[in-house]
């Protein structure tokens, strides 16, 4: 049985503030798409929403989180912070680092290969924002990846042969930039950081939605597509 299955409590909520405080209110969500049965296989609308609010807050050229790496989920209404604390629980620290267009296809490839090989789809294919791709899930394997830039101008990457000199601008949390079996594999990277927060991506989600004027919608756009 699934852990996030369930409706949210507005007893369990006033209990929760009563011990834990008052969490502050940052937004609301006007719709809500449902997450995918399968969240390692598919995209999922709560982390595009996620590592949307990663690349627009840190001005970023991509922004990527791990599937495995949300619980719960977002909640048509008012969002506070914490909730936000529980769909990003693990406490890791955001990082911007630069990546190569050939780490980052291979990153992307290496998480649909492991994944597609495994019967439940672990560890899950790579969320993102900024970028754009499809794969075949019989297959194992990406078919085309764009990128997209901050004015929406797509680009096609070469995926056989992916440029080594082209070099973009990354943020993720420190456990997907670095985890060999469900993240980037690039610790290198982390290494030489550009910047590194003493927070996760919720302290961005929140901040973004400070900012943002009116409901936000929090749904899928077919950044990902799954082929046979």
């Amino acid at each position: 049985m699934r852990t996030d299955d369930f409706s949210r409590s507005l007893a369990a909520t006033r209990d929760f503030a009563k011990i834990l405080g008052t969490p502050e209110v940052v937004g609301k969500a006007s719709y809500v798409e449902e997450p995918p049965k399968d969240i390692y296989a598919n995209e999922n609308p709560h982390c595009d929403f996620i590592v949307d609010c990663l690349r627009d807050e840190l001005g970023v050229d991509i922004a990527v989180m791990n599937s495995a790496n949300i619980r719960g989920r977002f909640y048509e209404g008012e969002i506070d912070t914490r909730d936000l604390k529980l769909i990003s629980p693990f406490a890791n620290k955001v990082a911007v680092i630069e990546v190569s267009e050939k780490e980052l296809v291979d990153a992307i490839d290496d998480l649909i290969e492991s994944s597609m090989e495994s019967p439940v789809h672990r560890p899950g294919i790579l969320q993102v924002s900024g970028l754009k791709y499809e794969f075949s899930s019989s297959e194992g394997e990406m078919t085309k990846l764009v990128y997209i830039d901050k004015n929406g101008k797509e680009t096609e990457i070469d995926i056989d042969n992916p440029r080594e000199d082209k070099i973009y601008t990354l943020a993720a949390d420190d456990y997907c930039i670095q985890s060999k079996k469900s993240g980037l594999n690039l610790k290198h990277r982390l290494d030489n950081a550009l910047q590194q927060y003493d927070c996760d991506k919720d302290e961005f989600v929140a901040s973004y939605l400070r900012k943002h004027s009116g409901p936000v919608e929090i749904k899928s756009d077919g950044r990902i597509k799954v082929l046979k």
